[in-house]
């Protein structure tokens, strides 16, 4: 990654507010939430751009119906097969009860003062993403970027790529690269 023009900080602060959109989506998919994704869009690839990442640019997504109904059917239990966006789901033999991804991820915001303040589990992605920021936004870029790859990525290719073979709406599997995408990043910002 290249910082020659855009700093580490400045990079943080950009990824705080992009991960921030992503994680709002991901808890409460609503029409208001979703509007914010072109800001986060423009946003994420202008800075791909300076900084030469490795990740895929986001794509243009079209929140319609279709996306939320996709949402649903793979996650809130409404379709044939029920995915958790969690680590325990991902790691646990598909249990989505709290367990040792729970604890593990809990004992991280602890330590960091922090709580979850949603009524989903600890180790939910939306959480994880909505701690990354916060960590990014208090400029704790180490720390984002150990959590990022210790715990985060120890478990999301594994649902991501579970996520694309279950879901038949482009848009919401756009939506899911776009959140590989920032996680990335995030990962790179140890170079």
């Amino acid at each position: 990654m290249n910082h020659s023009e855009i700093t580490r900080e400045e990079t943080a602060e950009f990824l705080s507010k992009i991960l921030t959109i992503q994680s709002e989506i991901l808890a409460n998919p609503t029409a208001e939430t979703c509007s914010l994704y072109p800001s986060a869009e423009q946003a994420f690839n202008a800075l791909s751009e300076a900084l030469g990442c490795s990740g895929e640019p986001f794509p243009n997504i079209a929140f319609s119906e279709d996306f939320n109904r996709s949402f649903a059917k793979l996650f809130y239990g409404i379709g044939k097969k029920t995915l958790g966006l969690t680590h325990s789901f991902w790691t646990e033999g598909g249990l989505s009860t709290a367990g040792t991804g729970t604890r593990n991820a809990f004992a991280i915001y602890r330590k960091e003062g922090l709580g979850n303040a949603t009524s989903l589990p600890d180790d939910h992605l939306a959480v994880e993403l909505a701690f990354i920021a916060k960590l990014l936004s208090e400029n704790k870029i180490r720390e984002a970027v150990d959590f990022t790859v210790k715990e985060v990525l120890s478990w999301w290719p594994n649902a991501l790529l579970g996520i694309l073979r279950a879901s038949s709406s482009e848009d919401l599997n756009k939506f899911f690269k776009s959140i590989n995408s920032s996680l990335l990043m995030v990962s790179e910002l140890a170079n």
